[in-house]
Order: structure tokens, then sequence, then C-alpha cells
């Protein structure tokens, strides 16, 4: 639930489970403790009609649904492969696929369009694909992990690209993606990326006060309540009380 606060701390948590890094667990009855190599999983079950709702607000562009319904990330892999894929897998995907593209909710539904990226497209894509990912390692937080977002995103900018270039020359869209699409889409993840580097100069992005009042100011300007900085910082209420009114 994004609007609960600890629908938001699993959120972050399941996402940080995922980098196979270390997990700070902190909870209000026991003491706080560290996974070294945390792997978490998700068990349960959800409605047919509430599939659409992993895809919101940020979800696709965190890591969310790649984590949740593809990808169980064991190991660092740096290098992507041009090697076939197994028959198995794919047929896995496709299903896995398939069973979304026909869950039907709120608004009638259509059959989807298959776009394929020509063979100059493809190369030039993964090779741009393979460059963010050299590129991760030049960068430090929170420019890294823009690049992972950039990686998903360039995909949804090719398919809007291609999308208006052949809408203002034809009626429809052809299955065909050509390199000119892929180049104006990666033009306009470069400029992003640019822009978010400026930002990041006229912001630097300065270290947290761990100080009790630096953590309330931090909580204040992130929206955040004293039952927040109690649960984080397990100081009695009243003792958050009286320095959040300062």
């Amino acid at each position: 639930n994004p609007n609960s606060r600890d629908g938001s701390q699993w959120l972050m948590l399941f996402l940080e489970g995922f980098t196979n890094g270390t997990v700070i667990i902190s909870r209000k009855t026991t003491d706080s403790y560290r996974i070294n190599k945390a792997c978490p999983l998700l068990i349960g079950s959800i409605q047919n009609q509430l599939v659409y709702k992993i895809f919101e607000k940020g979800k696709l562009e965190s890591g969310f649904v790649d984590r949740l319904l593809f990808t169980v990330k064991l190991e660092s892999n740096d290098t992507i492969s041009r090697e076939n894929i197994s028959n198995d897998v794919l047929h896995g995907y496709s299903d896995l696929i398939n069973k979304v593209l026909k869950l039907r909710y709120k608004e009638p539904f259509t059959e989807p369009t298959t776009l394929y990226l020509d063979e100059e497209a493809e190369n030039l894509l993964f090779d741009y694909s393979q460059s963010l990912i050299n590129r991760k390692k030049e960068f430090k937080t929170p420019t890294k992990e823009y690049l992972d977002k950039l990686n998903i995103n360039v995909y949804k900018l090719i398919i809007i690209v291609h999308s208006i270039i052949s809408l203002s020359a034809y009626d429809g869209i052809p299955e065909k993606i050509p390199k000119r699409a892929v180049q104006l889409a990666i033009d306009i993840t470069e400029f992003y990326l640019l822009n978010f580097e400026i930002l990041l100069e006229l912001n630097p992005v300065k270290d947290m006060d761990a100080s009790l009042n630096g953590v309330i100011n931090y909580a204040r300007q992130n929206g955040l309540t004293q039952k927040d900085v109690t649960v984080f910082t397990k100081k009695d209420k009243s003792t958050i009380s009286r320095n959040w009114k300062k």
C-alpha cells in the first residue's frame, strides 16, 4: 500500500534485498541487526483485477516489477550477452506475459500490437544498454541508480518516439522500429542524464546529520512524522516531541 508508511518500508526492503547487499533491520520489539547477503521472497496471491496496480506509481521504474515477475538476482553480471536464450526460458516468459496481458480490468481488453527492432536498431540499442552498464562504474550514488532507470526508460522512449514519427507520416504504426527512432530515444535519454547531472551540481547531496536534531530536520523536510522518527531512533516519544518543537 503506497499510502501506508509500512507499505513503503516493505517496498524499500524488497528492492534493497535484491541488490545482494547489506540490509539493516530495525524493529521496535527487538535489537537492530544486519543481513549481509539478503535474498527476500514475496509470497502470496493477488486478485486478477489488481494486477495492473503493480505497474503504477514508479514500481516499474524502480525495478519492483522486474524483481516480482521475472528476475531473481543471485549474482552481479555487468555484461550483456548475445547468446540465444533457451526455449524453456522463452516459453516461461511468454506464458507469464501473456497471462498478464489477458487479464481484463476496468476498460475493455484490446489485442496488443507487437513491435520489433530492425537489425540496425537492435545492434544500436544493445551497444547503448551495455554502455550504460559500463558507465555505472564511473559514477556514485545517486547517478549510479539513475543509470539503472535509464536502461529501463529508454525502451519506453523508443516506443513513444516510434509512435510519434510514424503517426506524423502514416495512418498507423509500423511493426518494425528503425534505427532512427532508437537513436532519437537515446539522444533524449542522454539529455535527461545531462540535466540530472547539472541539477546535482547545483544541489549537491549532503550527508545527513546523524544527531537527533539532524534526523528530525531530515524528517520534517521529507514529510515524515514524529512516529517515524521514534521508530527509526528508538527514542521515547517525549524526547522526540520535545526536540520536534525546538
